[in-house]
């Protein structure tokens, strides 16, 4: 990161970015978009994710951009993306706990459905 200085810098929260969903000029969409080159970019090195379901996020996101439209969002964290440690078991995503035996083993009995919101 060219000129970054630890005492100086601030990193961007996802509250600032609901002004812009609220006024139009951005949508959680684009966010989700720009998160997902964001990992594209740097996971090879970083290596932090085990799985991803663009398709889902993207579901949930157009969601979310609607209800920004219409003015009706659902929470403060309407349109957020998130990632999941795989040491919690879902539904829609492996569970691998760390571990490489476990690649991409699914829940048997799945404890949490990750939805959009």
């Amino acid at each position: 990161m060219a000129g970054y200085n630890p005492t100086t810098f601030r990193g961007l929260t996802f509250h600032d970015a609901i002004p812009a969903f609220r006024n139009g000029t951005d949508t959680p969409r684009n966010y989700l978009e720009r998160c997902i080159d964001v990992i594209k970019t740097r996971e090879p090195t970083v290596k932090a994710f085990v799985a991803l379901n663009e398709e889902s996020a993207r579901v949930s996101a157009d969601a979310s951009t609607a209800r920004y439209k219409d003015g009706r969002t659902i929470s403060s964290i309407g349109g957020m993306p998130i990632s999941v440690k795989d040491l919690l078991e879902t539904k829609d995503m492996p569970t691998q706990m760390g571990c490489e035996g476990l690649h991409r083993q699914f829940a048997k009995k799945p404890t949490m459905l990750l939805s959009g919101l």
